[in-house]
């Protein structure tokens, strides 16, 4: 400044300006107002190679962002005379979205974190058009002509690009209007360079660290499933661990059931409760339309216009704001994660590519080792129906026994047993499970399923008991959904019918069900012919002492 110019004091000031896209300054600055009398000079070649070599040495130095964008703002005001603001946004494309960088006072100190810029003003026109956009007058700009009226000078936006990606924006503010030269603009992009250097460098340095840290947990978590067998266990903590690795606030399994056409969410998973986590069932054919289980993909959508078909379907259960998908392939099932604050992003993505293909195994595992248990359990209970059944010889006891406990291993709601006439002409019901005495009557032959399991031997096992050309009407009425039908044998001879029902539409019976109550069908049969002979026999010697006494 000229030693012959006039000192300029507090009374001469303006009111304070707002120097950034859409805030007006919050605290006084005296040293925003020592304005000087003239426009000053454009940086020499010399400076310009200095804050080059500066800013090369600040970025091998440190990969601490706010560290060195403070430094690349400090040499901004080196190179610009009468800047009186600088501050930098980071900016993610894919969110549409800028986040405070640094901001630096024209006497070097670190200022406070910036507001938030207008959705519409200087530094968000930037961000999404890419291109510099100089106001020498932001009185009479377009940008600004909503701003409030003591909002003035001048302002520069400046785009931070890596390639064509714009990963930042950088605004130079001044107190007055100010035209901005060719070799002013031709500087800034050079510190602009830097400075998108600088926040990529940063970016890079967070997703290695980020996804090294996911890594270890997904070592963990493949580690500890491992060596768990119980599958309720082993998904706890699954979904649990992905869930905090991804910042998501729910995280489920749903596991595609062959004999119910359906996916199904098994226990335990992060962010619902167990009771109601087995109420969410979803239909396989209304999944195919969206999604193919045979693939292994993941899908992402923030927002319910990203993928809606996928959004509604899963909507019917859960209350969901943004949802990344992982098809496990093989018809095995998907992976559900959503609720991530800010939205899932393409490295999300890659971990749970990577997780589900690491777990598949186990979960395939876990469902076998879930499928093993179930199998000696059920194996334990056939025993103990054996012993039941093979217990007495008292008919009516052993008819009440084989209805129930069949229905009980196969998780029927009900049974009926349909025995042979002497005759061979009619079947008759002696004992029902679940049923009302009234609703079976005597069946004369070639009427009914049970007739055609007892002539045909056949193993029936219905979806829809309804659907059967020779269903029982008075079944059908009750409202019976699934329907297993087996013969009771005793050697080649087929002494009857076992029927067992659900009354659930969710409750269908599969192959497994079937061959139970196959096997509780044979055992039935020797246990009836047992009884039968017994009881021949027990009238055989009544009839024999009768005869003695009165001999």
């Amino acid at each position: 400044m000229a030693s012959n110019s006039p000192r300029v004091t507090k009374r001469d000031l303006p009111p304070p300006t707002g120097f950034d896209d859409g805030e007006a300054a919050t605290r006084p600055d005296p040293s925003l107002y020592n304005y000087p009398s003239a426009e000053p000079a454009p940086p020499t070649p010399a400076a310009e190679l200095e804050a080059v070599r500066q800013l090369s040495l600040s970025l091998t130095a440190s990969l601490d962002l706010p560290t060195v964008l403070e430094t690349i703002l400090k040499i901004v005001f080196q190179l610009m005379k009468g800047a009186k603001n600088v501050h930098v946004f980071s900016y993610d494309s894919e969110n549409d979205r800028l986040t405070f960088g640094a901001a630096v006072r024209s006497d070097g100190r670190k200022a406070a974190p910036w507001p938030a810029p207008r959705p519409h003003g200087l530094t968000y026109t930037v961000a999404r058009g890419g291109e510099t956009v100089a106001v020498s007058d932001m009185s009479t700009h377009p940008l600004y002509a909503s701003a409030p009226g003591h909002w003035g000078g001048a302002i520069v936006g400046l785009p931070l690009k890596i390639g064509q990606r714009v990963v930042g924006v950088m605004n130079v503010a001044y107190p007055r209007p100010h035209t901005f030269s060719e070799a002013e603009l031709a500087t800034l992009r050079l510190l602009a360079d830097q400075a998108a250097l600088a926040i990529e460098n940063a970016r890079l340095y967070q997703v290695e660290r980020r996804r090294a840290e996911q890594l270890v947990g997904l070592h963990e978590i493949t580690r500890a499933l491992g060596v768990i067998t119980d599958s309720n266990e082993s998904y706890g903590i699954m979904t649990r661990r992905l869930a905090e690795l991804l910042g998501a606030r729910l995280c489920l399994l749903l596991f595609y059931e062959p004999h119910k056409a359906e996916l199904c969410a098994k226990p335990a998973a992060y962010g619902i409760d167990d009771e109601t986590l087995l109420t969410i069932r979803y239909s396989l054919h209304d999944a195919q339309q969206i999604l193919d289980l045979h693939r292994h993909d993941v899908f992402v959508a923030n927002h319910q216009t990203d993928k809606p078909e996928l959004f509604d379907l899963l909507a019917r259960h859960l209350q969901i704001d943004s949802l990344m998908v992982a098809s496990i392939g093989r018809m095995v099932g998907l992976i559900v994660i959503a609720n991530k604050p800010g939205g899932f992003n393409n490295d999300d993505a890659r971990l749970v590519s990577i997780f589900s293909n690491q777990t598949r195994a186990l979960i395939e595992n876990a469902e076998l080792f879930a499928e093993m248990s179930e199998t000696l359990s059920r194996e334990k209970r056939l025993n103990d129906i054996s012993r039941v059944i093979g217990g007495t010889l008292d008919l009516p006891s052993v008819l009440s026994n084989i209805v129930r406990l069949a229905a009980e291993l196969v998780g029927a709601d009900a049974g009926s047993l349909g025995l042979v006439s002497a005759d061979g002409q009619i079947i008759d019901f002696p004992y029902l499970y679940n049923l009302p005495d009234i609703i079976l009557g005597p069946l004369p032959k070639g009427q009914g399923i049970a007739w055609h399991v007892i002539e045909t031997g056949e193993l029936v096992l219905l979806r829809d008991y309804s659907a059967h050309p020779k269903a029982n009407p008075p079944l059908i009425e009750a409202d019976v959904k699934a329907f297993i039908g087996v013969p009771v044998v005793a050697g080649d001879v087929r002494l009857g019918a076992l029927g067992l029902f659900s009354l659930d539409p969710a409750r269908v019976f599969g192959k497994r069900d079937l061959a139970l109550a196959a096997s509780i069908g044979r055992q039935a049969g020797v246990a009836i012919q047992n009884a039968r002979l017994f009881e021949a026999e027990h009238r055989q010697v009544a009839a024999l002492t009768a005869l003695h006494e009165t001999s």
